[in-house]
């Protein structure tokens, strides 16, 4: 169980007005009911030396919400106006929900690890890519599934195991006892594929990690992970209080 983690609204308008005036100027904030939002155009720049800091590549029209459950969910970011294509490929929903990547795996890893953060490397990657397949390029970044089989392959490239529902949840259940027991688990079937013991294969990479990505984080990829487990499978989502990733 993931605990209930919410961010109040005076945080949330803070952080996100913050943001704006970093960079950010021509969107406006607004609330709808306990969201905070932030509206209007976002525009790329280019971060290489020379450029004048004016220098704008593209803008989107995007809508910026922070839900109370920020803290766990993360932003949710969508294209409104128009300019790119409703199609997995270019990793945009029907309503213009932007899948800028899984935030709990995100976090795992992120140096920074502030929701608010979610919002300049991940969020500036987004439209780098859409950007470059305009210029009629191809992704400059690493791709997964749009979807369910997407959160299952993010977190499977985050724990360096097989990209299937098995051996993520498998490894997930794995962390907290390393965690707690360390080298008395080695014996233990490494859950990579490998078909070798724990000790003689992943046990420090995997030792490293339970230590190094605090439980509740873990915890959160795990609910993730199981949501979208059920969904591929058809069934209803578990009642864990998350929102779901699309």
């Amino acid at each position: 169980m993931v605990p209930e983690l919410t961010a109040s609204a005076a945080e949330r308008h803070s952080a996100l007005q913050n943001w704006v005036d970093r960079g950010q100027r021509r969107m406006r904030l607004s609330s709808e009911g306990e969201d905070v939002i932030a509206e209007g155009w976002y525009d790329l720049r280019p971060e290489m030396p020379g450029h004048s800091p004016d220098a704008v590549l593209a803008s989107y029209e995007l809508k910026i919400v922070l839900t109370p459950k920020v803290e766990r969910i993360g932003p949710r970011v969508f294209e409104t106006g128009q300019a790119i294509p409703r199609c997995d490929e270019r990793h945009i929903g029907q309503d213009g929900w932007c899948c800028i990547g899984v935030f709990s795996v995100w976090r795992a890893t992120a140096h920074d690890r502030r929701y608010i953060a979610f919002l300049d490397d991940p969020l500036r990657n987004f439209f780098i890519g859409q950007f470059a397949v305009d210029q009629g390029l191809e992704w400059p970044f690493g791709e997964h599934h749009h979807g369910s089989m997407g959160v299952i392959e993010a977190a499977a490239e985050f724990l360096g195991c097989e990209p299937k529902v098995r051996a993520v949840k498998d490894t997930l259940r794995l962390m907290p006892v390393l965690r707690a027991r360390g080298t008395s688990v080695a014996y233990r079937t490494c859950p990579c594929g490998s078909r070798r013991t724990l000790g003689r294969c992943c046990f420090d990479r995997l030792y490293a990690q339970s230590l190094s990505v605090d439980p509740v984080t873990l915890a959160a990829i795990s609910a993730d992970v199981e949501r979208e487990a059920r969904a591929i499978k058809g069934m209803k989502p578990l009642n864990s209080g998350a929102e779901g990733w699309q």
